[in-house]
């Protein structure tokens, strides 16, 4: 490795994921951190690292660093570090600044949102973030199980039944679709 050129850390680090070894990628992205303390790569690799250990203060914490030096993929992670926290307002605000700055729709962020407003009982919202979602993604059966259960939770089983058998049309072995539906028409 070249100790001037930083992106060779970041390869290092990567290869290390790749093999799994989540410790050598810690510490290869945690040298290149500590030669280039502005390197907001480094910063959301090891982020990433820390999202997949659950160590979801730690992600946190790289993600905003990330931000703080350009990464708009960054306040992406901190959402879903938020997540992991169950600090969901935090989350949400998260992924809704993550969207206006991305000047996009990331399917990905509007999934994590509606995750988010469904752990914080806005059923509401719940459903019209995965209705956004559907209209670009219309078989997402993930998204269509989420919004089964919003409105399971608002007690409204006849939008339930239709919306599972929807999900059974495009995977019939879609396991939890079949174990709710059949839950609902007891």
């Amino acid at each position: 490795i070249n100790a001037y050129v930083p992106q060779f850390y970041l390869i290092k680090g990567q290869l290390y994921e790749a093999m799994d070894n989540d410790m050598g990628a810690l510490e290869t992205y945690s040298q290149a951190i500590g030669i280039w303390d502005n390197y907001g790569d480094a910063y959301f690799l090891r982020g990433q690292v820390y999202l997949g250990q659950r160590e979801y203060l730690k992600a946190v914490e790289d993600f905003s660093e990330a931000k703080d030096y350009g990464m708009i993929e960054g306040i992406l992670g901190m959402g879903l570090g938020y997540q992991g926290l169950e600090q969901y307002e935090d989350s949400l605000t998260a992924f809704a600044e993550y969207l206006v700055q991305l000047e996009a729709i990331d399917l990905q962020a509007l999934y994590h949102m509606a995750v988010s407003y469904y752990q914080l009982e806005n059923y509401d919202e719940t459903i019209n973030t995965i209705d956004e979602l559907l209209k670009m993604e219309a078989s997402d059966t993930e998204a269509m199980l989420l919004k089964a259960l919003a409105y399971e939770r608002k007690l409204q089983y006849d939008q339930v039944k239709i919306i599972l058998n929807d999900i059974l049309d495009i995977d019939p072995d879609h396991s939890e679709a079949q174990a709710l539906l059949e839950k609902i028409s007891e």
